[in-house]
């Protein structure tokens, strides 16, 4: 293990590891990342083709990481404990390798005793996505059935629906297993929402288990005003 790598690895048991100031975690991570590719791209091919293929010779920003998806999975590591309850915040597309990857999560960080948390809201299916696209080119042709577009609509509003109530939903499993170690993943705005509700509801972070609830809360309410 390198340096850099080291260097952030011990922070995860650092007693004011939520106290680092936003920008020095960031620098940190940024070196870390860069020193893991220099380890791997030579070694794993894959990392190596998606990093040529972004333009990627080093890492100096977040924003590059991203630019090489299969790299990024390459630089990150997470150590399996099976101690936490997960909490997907965010709705996935049931693929087969959205669904490969997250039975893999779930065996490495779960808490065999318990069920990881699914957002609350209907899968996104291949046959969903396939009859959206149909029916937007069908509008754009102007071919499009009205009943084939009301139906859409009905299914659009209850999805919607969902998506509303699931943030309130997962706000109050959040605060019911408060005390648990637990491991969140969802996208930014999610992620966001939740926290909020969760703060509206009278909770903060020293409401939570200390090794989770105030990186979560704390990143997530303090980068919107």
């Amino acid at each position: 293990m390198g340096e850099a790598i080291e260097t952030l690895t011990r922070l995860v048991e650092a007693k004011d590891r939520y106290d680092i100031p936003f920008a020095d975690l960031r620098k940190q991570q940024i070196a870390a990342m860069n020193e893991r590719l220099q380890e791997r791209k030579d070694r794993i091919k894959l990392v190596s083709h998606r990093a040529k293929e972004a333009g990627i010779t080093e890492v100096r920003s977040h924003e590059e990481v991203g630019q090489a998806p299969v790299a990024a999975h390459c630089l990150q590591e997470l150590l399996p404990a099976r101690d936490k309850r997960i909490f997907g915040m965010a709705a996935i597309a049931q693929v087969p390798r959205n669904l490969a990857t997250g039975e893999a999560y779930t065996a490495a960080l779960q808490d065999p005793n318990y069920e990881r948390f699914a957002y609350p809201v209907p899968p996104i299916t291949v046959g969903v996505l396939t009859q959206m696209v149909v029916l937007r080119k069908a509008i754009a042709d102007g071919t499009a059935k009205p009943e084939d577009i009301a139906a859409f609509e009905k299914i659009s509003a209850t999805r919607q629906k969902a998506v509303d109530d699931a943030v309130g939903i997962t706000a109050q499993a959040v605060v019911d297993e408060r005390r648990r170690k637990l491991h969140v993943s969802g996208l930014r705005a999610g992620l966001y929402n939740v926290a909020k509700a969760v703060r509206e509801m009278g909770y903060s972070a020293k409401d939570f288990h200390a090794e989770n609830g105030p990186a979560w809360l704390k990143a997530c309410t303090s980068s919107r005003s």
